[in-house]
């Protein structure tokens, strides 16, 4: 087969194997969209299969290079749909210092059939290396697959990557029964997990700003925490977060998952600020269900991006799909709609939360709000599963869905 063929084969694989994780949080990806992205990524990797061993030295060849996550998730995928163990055991090798390897490479193997992962997934849970371990549990989870007692075992792991892979797979889960051991485990993702299972103390401890955690774990928290909390000790906790440069952008994000109509003026004054404007936008957006990219209510001239916001690449994503506001036609529609919406409920989409019940309808298109629904039914069931907003869209009568 062509080498020039199999390269580009590789290196489309582990771009959009990165885009995906991408795309999944962003507010301007709607499920057709993601869709195009998901068959894309298949033909690539089912391009490479069809290189055989040709394309397996390739794949070594590029993550070796580069020793990027994505690149040994695509590794991985290769070595598993072909059966060389080798090829699995160099791409485990590969990129462990990068923070987000277990994540891409979870990923990469869940492109897999269940048959090729059920003959891994065994040895990866009981092994000895802490990062397969991980790899596992994280594939139990983008799956939303029960591990049983192998996840009970995974709490009390020596290994902190473990042990916070498996925090967070028993909250997404849903397992309330192991409550008693998520919660006195150390770390942001059992704290978020306790939470999750419908620990109200851990939802207090977690509303103070001191606590409050950096890089990516921020938003999860800040779209978490609001439903978990009464009313005014949530919107004590914005403020709060509001007041402190560090954490005004996840106080703005609360905003959005509070869901309070008179939070909307709030959110005007914060569109003054450039490095809050976009993501006040999102979060209006969360309360009253509009869509500004439709509604011609962006500035004119887009603006240079503001200096001094240090986002990940998540963030900076999000960023990218969002509208500048422009503040004057912002505050005409508030002037003009705001008594519409009723400040007693919490809203979401423009409609009571309570309301959203079940999977999305097709008239609900977007990534994020897939993901607003899913934390909002997740928190008010804590013994559910959190519904699983990132499976791959599949196409349907009524257009596109999802498993959820």
């Amino acid at each position: 087969m062509n080498p020039d063929l199999l390269q580009i084969h590789t290196e489309d694989a582990a771009f959009l194997l990165s885009q995906r994780a991408l795309a999944c949080e962003a507010p301007n990806y709607r499920l057709e969209d993601l869709y195009d992205l998901d068959q894309r990524l298949a033909g690539h990797l089912d391009g490479l299969i069809c290189g055989g061993v040709q394309a397996a030295r390739i794949a070594l060849a590029e993550a070796e290079l580069t020793e990027a996550a994505d690149a040994a998730g695509v590794l991985l995928h290769v070595g598993l749909r072909l059966g060389l163990p080798d090829l699995i055991e160099a791409a485990f090798g590969l990129g462990r210092a990068a923070p987000d390897q277990p994540l891409r490479l979870a990923e990469a193997a869940a492109c897999c059939a269940p048959a090729q992962l059920s003959a891994v997934m065994s040895g990866w849970l009981t092994g000895r290396d802490p990062l397969p371990r991980t790899v596992a549990l994280h594939v139990c989870r983008i799956a939303r697959a029960d591990p049983f007692d192998h996840l009970a075992r995974a709490l009390g792991d020596p290994d902190p990557g473990v042990m916070s892979a498996a925090a967070r797979l028993a909250g997404e889960l849903g397992r309330a029964d192991l409550l008693p051991l998520v919660r006195d485990l150390p770390g942001d993702e059992a704290a978020l997990a306790s939470v999750l299972l419908g620990d109200a103390g851990a939802a207090q401890r977690l509303g103070d700003p001191a606590r409050f955690p950096g890089g990516a774990m921020a938003r999860r928290f800040a779209e978490v925490l609001p439903l978990a909390l009464p009313r005014d000790e949530a919107a004590e906790g914005i403020a709060a977060l509001l007041a402190d440069p560090a954490t005004r952008r996840w106080g703005t994000v609360a905003i959005g998952t509070l869901g309070w109509s008179g939070g909307l003026t709030t959110l005007l004054r914060l569109m003054e600020e450039p490095s809050q404007a976009r993501v006040a936008v999102s979060a209006f957006e969360q309360i009253t269900g509009l869509y500004v990219a439709h509604e011609d209510m962006e500035l004119e001239d887009f603006p240079d991006d503001p200096d001094g916001l240090d986002l990940s690449a998540v963030e900076s994503f999000a960023e990218a799909g969002t509208p500048w506001p422009d503040p004057e036609l912002f505050a005409r529609w508030i002037d003009s709609h705001q008594k519409g919406y009723p400040e007693a409920e919490r809203l979401l989409l423009g409609l009571a939360a309570w309301t959203w019940d079940g999977a999305p309808g097709p008239e609900v298109r977007y990534q994020a709000r897939h993901r607003w629904i899913a934390i909002t039914q997740a928190l008010r069931a804590p013994g559910a599963a959190l519904p699983n907003w990132t499976s791959p869209p599949r196409v349907n009568g009524a257009g596109f869905g999802r498993a959820w």
